[in-house]
């Protein structure tokens, strides 16, 4: 997600513009597209197979200092899912002890106040404490919620300390994520 998104952003912005969709191919899961429209960056992703698990229920409850009411392993994460927003936002994981499970990393998530959806996302085992925003966790995150709340329209805020919100839609066998990217930094390198 991250790579895709901000690769479009610099075909986009400084070498096609209004390309309208860039198609890259991964060597993973395939063709990934992302659309271009008025700034909206809309990435066309494969929605990930997740099934109800039990294995880890003690454990993460552990972890996060809170006991998720369900959880679901994916194909590389797992999905904790919680009864409000509040509880994620106040959650502090023991990420030494989670980095030690054998998956790339953990969504936690729930019903949102000014979003249909909630969610964070955390994967030390990545190198990486929590992640501000994650495309990546929506193909999980989306089938999952578009059948609970019975839309294929989500609105859903991450609540990382930066944060974002994203726009997604559940097309069936594959998830839209549409966000806005920013410019960080433009440079050169001279390599000799």
């Amino acid at each position: 997600g991250h790579a895709s998104l901000a690769s479009a952003f610099v075909l986009d912005q400084f070498y096609l513009s209004n390309a309208g969709e860039i198609v890259f191919q991964t060597y993973k899961v395939g063709k990934i597209s992302v659309s271009v429209n008025d700034g909206l960056y809309t990435l066309n992703l494969p929605k990930d197979e997740f099934a109800k698990s039990d294995e880890f229920n003690v454990q993460l409850a552990e972890i996060l200092g809170s006991r998720p009411i369900d959880v679901y392993k994916g194909k590389t994460d797992l999905m904790a899912v919680f009864e409000n927003e509040e509880q994620i936002i106040t959650l502090n994981p023991d990420f030494l002890t989670l980095k030690e499970i054998d998956i790339r990393g953990l969504i936690v998530t729930a019903p949102g106040k000014s979003s249909d959806i909630v969610c964070r996302f955390f994967c030390p085992a990545i190198g990486v404490n929590e992640d501000p925003v994650t495309g990546s966790a929506h193909t999980t995150l989306v089938p999952y919620w578009s059948s609970k709340l019975g839309k294929k329209e989500l609105l859903s805020r991450q609540l990382s300390e930066r944060g974002g919100e994203l726009i997604c839609s559940d097309l069936g066998d594959r998830v839209e994520v549409a966000g806005k990217a920013v410019l960080f930094m433009k440079g050169e390198i001279e390599l000799k």
